[in-house]
Formats: structure tokens, C-alpha cells, sequence
């Protein structure tokens, strides 16, 4: 049971489970230990405590960062950690739209995935605003 609570415990810091509730909320279960081929009352006993009641198990969002970043055409590419590739026109951003392509390509990935940087150009965009379409001017279509 020592190594079960290590793998559970390994979860929890990893970021894949928030919490782990006992109780509650009649007939709710999340299946996750299940789906690991963990039963319920393992987990129990590896908590001291009867999981045979309801257990929720809730998975915490975290936003996915930039693992690379890169520009073509006019158009920065973001790699993110959870596999989806964003792309958007420089001229959505000032300053962007009047970098020349070899400044747009000096892009570099900042606060550990969270932030795009031009140094040359002293701008900073955060990947959590690229993700949400946040973007300073409008789209427009030649």
C-alpha cells in the first residue's frame, strides 16, 4: 500500500488531481482511480479512511504554456504543451505590424511558457491571452 499512496501523492503534486473528497454528494463518483486499475478501497486503505462511499475526484485546469514559438509569413506560430499549434497575423499586435519578418522571427519563449518575447522590439505577449483571442486590433482581411 506505501507504493500506491506514493503514486497517489505523485498525482496530487503533478497537478493531475486537485483533491480527493470523501462523501457527499450522493450517488456522484468520478472513475479515475478505476480507469489507473486502483479500487476504491485500495485508495481507502492506503488514507486509512472507507472509500466506499462516494469519492469525487477533481482534476485542476491549468492553462497550457508555449514549448516553442516561431514566425512565417507574417504569422506567429505557438507550440503549446498540450499538443495544439496557434498561429496569429503579427499585424493583430502595434508593434508587431511594423517589425520587419527578421525581427518578427527573433521571437523567444519567456516565464516558463506563459509569454512570448522580441527583445529588439520590447514587446511581450502572454500565451494565456494568445490562447484566448485577446488580441489589441482587429482582424482584417485584405
Amino acid at each position: 500500500m506505501a507504493g500506491l499512496k506514493m503514486q497517489i501523492d505523485g498525482l496530487l503534486r503533478l497537478g493531475y488531481i486537485r483533491k480527493i473528497r470523501l462523501g457527499g454528494n450522493k450517488g456522484e463518483r468520478v472513475d479515475f482511480f478505476h480507469q489507473l486499475g486502483i479500487s476504491a478501497n485500495q485508495v481507502g486503505n492506503c488514507f486509512g479512511r472507507n472509500f466506499m462511499s462516494t469519492t469525487i475526484i477533481e482534476k485542476e485546469v491549468v492553462e497550457p504554456a508555449a514549448i516553442r514559438a516561431w514566425a512565417e509569413h507574417r504569422t506567429i506560430f505557438v507550440e503549446l504543451t498540450d499538443g495544439r499549434i496557434i498561429g496569429f497575423p503579427a499585424n493583430r499586435f502595434a508593434l508587431l505590424a511594423q517589425a520587419t519578418d527578421e525581427e518578427l522571427k527573433e521571437v523567444s519563449i519567456r516565464l516558463n511558457g506563459f509569454a512570448l518575447r522580441w527583445d529588439a522590439l520590447d514587446e511581450d505577449i502572454t500565451v494565456p491571452g494568445i490562447v484566448a483571442g485577446n488580441f489589441p486590433l482587429p482582424y482584417v482581411v485584405n
